[in-house]
This record gives C-alpha cells, structure tokens and sequence, in this order.
C-alpha cells in the first residue's frame, strides 16, 4: 500500500541508510528544487527561512471568525513566497511523500504545543474526478502524516463526501466563493452516531469558505460535535 510505502520511506531516510541513499539519489528542496544536505529535510535552509511561521498563533480567516471551531496552523501563506511554492508542489507535482513528511512535522509542532487531539481526522475531499486527475488528495496525505505520530487517532474518508466539481476559488471575489460551496458536500449518515470531537485537514486557508461550507452542514445536523482545523498554511 502506498500508505506502508511512506512509512518505510521515512523510516529509511531517518535510519542508518539515509547518507548512502542520498549520494545515489539526492533528496531536492520542496521550493527551490537545491539539492538537501544530510541535516535538512523537505526545504533547503534558504527556503525553511523563508516561511513565516505561525508559532500556533494564526488567527480565524474572515469566514470563519463566527464558527466554533480551533485552527492550528504550520504557518502563514503570502503569494511569491516560499510558502507559495510549497503548496504549489504539494497539489500539482506529485509530491505525496512530501505531503506525508509535512504531516509529520504539523505533529511535531502540535506535540510541541500539547494539543488535545480529536477522535478522527477528516482530510477535506476533492471531487472524484479532480483527484483522479491529480492522482491523489494532497490533504489526505498530510493527514495520513499527522495520524503516523497519533496512532490512536482514527483516519476517516467516509464522513464526507464532495459531490460537486467547483472551480477553483483562487480568482474569485468573497459572494462567489461563498455562494460556490453551498451543496458542495454531503455526511454519510450512518457513521455520526459516536462521534465527538473530530479534526479537518487541508492544505492551505486562505479566507476559509470551503471549510466554512463543511463547518455548517456538520453543525446543521450535529450541533454538539466539536471540530478543530488543521492546515499548513494560513493567510495571514
């Protein structure tokens, strides 16, 4: 399963094979595309200073500021940016290693901060036909990195479902976007019967109305469940 494969990838590269793995087949920046040294991992030095991080100190985008929920955050997307060039990576080149390693470090970071975990960690759902052009959901994988550090909590890609193939959000005014992930997403509704709390993985925020979408049809049938939000990046 892919999902072995990147575990064993990683166990690899942090054991004692690493050095001899990377002078045949040298690790590349996620941003820059600069060879890794030994004592770098995803972004070259360069690029790692280039990220602004949030210290799980982001505050709520403008659609969500009202809705009950908790943001964590790896940190900050500003465009031209290295963390433009990362997101970017992660959706469109492939890089779903990267995406699991990413994870990783999104649960160092929550460790460090001592963050109660939810029960299941829900990835936001592309529409199947986007994701079988892009060859996988970029959110899963970073949520597949964040569960390889909390075992006990449960994966879950049953809860929700995306039934309409909207367009990007990214050239959009506020109304529009809004507007755009109403009927979006439908719950399976026979697995909420015991949940409580549980977390939504993506990529990036930038004013929040896909999640703000999610957020209101959970609530609108399960107003007592609680949700925290877990991203790499947020627009600041």
């Amino acid at each position: 399963m892919v999902f072995n494969s990147l575990l064993k990838r990683h166990s690899i590269r942090e054991g004692f094979l690493k050095p001899l793995l990377h002078l045949f087949f040298p690790y590349r920046c996620g941003s820059c595309g600069l060879e890794l040294f030994l004592n770098e991992s995803i972004l070259c030095v360069f690029c790692e200073t280039g990220l602004e991080h949030t210290f799980n100190q982001a505050e709520l985008p403008p659609y969500l500021v009202s809705e009950p929920v908790t943001l964590h955050s790896l940190f900050y997307y500003s465009k031209g940016q290295a963390a433009q060039s990362v997101l970017h990576a992660l959706k469109y080149k492939h890089e779903r290693d990267a995406c699991f390693e990413w994870g990783l470090m999104m649960a160092k970071n929550l460790k460090g901060h001592g963050i109660e975990m939810p029960e299941y960690l829900i990835p936001v759902p592309l529409h199947p036909q986007k994701e079988y052009l892009r060859g996988y959901n970029q959110s899963e994988f970073l949520a597949r990195g964040i569960q390889a550090a909390y075992p006990s909590v449960q994966l879950r890609l049953d809860l929700i479902k995306r039934v309409k193939n909207s367009l990007s959000q990214t050239r959009k005014n506020r109304h529009n976007r809004l507007h755009d992930v109403r009927n979006v997403f439908e719950l399976n509704p026979h697995t909420w019967s015991t949940v409580s709390h549980i977390g939504l993985v993506d990529d990036v925020i930038t004013t929040g109305a896909t999640l703000k979408g999610i957020i209101e049809l959970i609530k609108s049938k399960h107003p007592d469940i609680r949700i925290t939000i877990f991203v790499l990046a947020v627009t600041k």
